[in-house]
């Protein structure tokens, strides 16, 4: 009955949508924490979605894409949690979106973690992800930005700070820095998978796509939007999908937050 309820839902949020082929000609940049959940250090479910969010992106003809700036985001904050492992007790019992508390699932240890950063671009790589080269003017372009301002202001370090405004510039580029109204003529997005629904997304104009998308949510959307896919996964899998991501989300909004500014 909740699975049905669920799906009820997702039918009736894009009944303005008119299912059609989306375009293959469309590139997805991955997000740090989406590459997190990828390479299970987050919740088994975030796992479950990005993986399956992979196989199916892969198997329609999507372009998988990472930013050198993405990769060493992730390499420092495996690098902070690292160091940090032994002060991590209570994290890795409570918070279950939490790299620690995926480490303490699987029984990893600091070492094991230290092994995942120098490893991690061969296995980002063995995903058929992409990494992105010669995007020194976006960058630059990018530093200059009012988007890097405010992500100054958002943002707990400097380095995610650019990496976001970095990421943001470029899929700008490559819409040909047009504001799009349909998403099916959307040729590039951002693919976040942060616990928060309330992703930061500066200047935003409700009228037209944004540049982030969350994973569950285009995972949902191209399961209605291609018969193709149900072959690759099912009503009830897209249900499971999403219904574990909404009770993870309600769980970890109602914590206290491991850091305070």
């Amino acid at each position: 009955m909740i699975k049905s309820l669920y799906l009820g839902s997702i039918l009736a949020e894009y009944i303005e949508f008119t299912p059609s082929k989306i375009s293959m000609d469309t590139e997805l940049l991955l997000d740090t924490n989406f590459i997190i959940s990828l390479i299970d250090l987050n919740a088994p479910e975030s796992t479950n979605t990005c993986n399956t969010l992979i196989d199916i992106a892969k198997k329609q003809g999507y372009r998988l894409s990472i930013l050198p700036e993405t990769i060493n985001e992730i390499k420092y904050l495996l690098q902070a949690k690292a160091e940090n492992y032994n002060k991590s007790f209570m994290v890795q019992k409570i918070y279950t979106e939490d790299i620690y508390n995926a480490c303490d699932r699987r029984n990893l240890t600091k070492v094991d973690l230290e092994r995942i950063i120098d490893n991690i671009e061969q296995v980002i790589s063995d995903f058929g992800i992409k990494k992105i080269t010669n995007h020194t003017l976006i960058v630059e372009e990018a530093l200059k930005s009012d988007s890097y301002e405010f992500y100054k202001t958002k943002r707990q370090s400097e380095i995610s700070a650019k990496h976001d405004a970095i990421a943001l510039h470029y899929v700008r580029y490559k819409r040909g820095n047009q504001n799009i109204k349909d998403f099916i003529d959307v040729k590039c997005w951002f693919v976040n998978n942060a616990v928060s629904r309330n992703m930061i997304n500066n200047n935003h104009n409700k009228k037209f796509q944004p540049e982030i998308i969350k994973a569950d949510d285009l995972l949902s959307i191209l399961w209605l939007s291609n018969p193709n896919i149900n072959s690759l996964v099912s009503a009830n899998n897209i249900a499971n999908i999403g219904l574990s991501s909404l009770l993870s989300l309600t769980f970890t909004e109602s914590l206290p937050k491991t850091s305070i500014s």
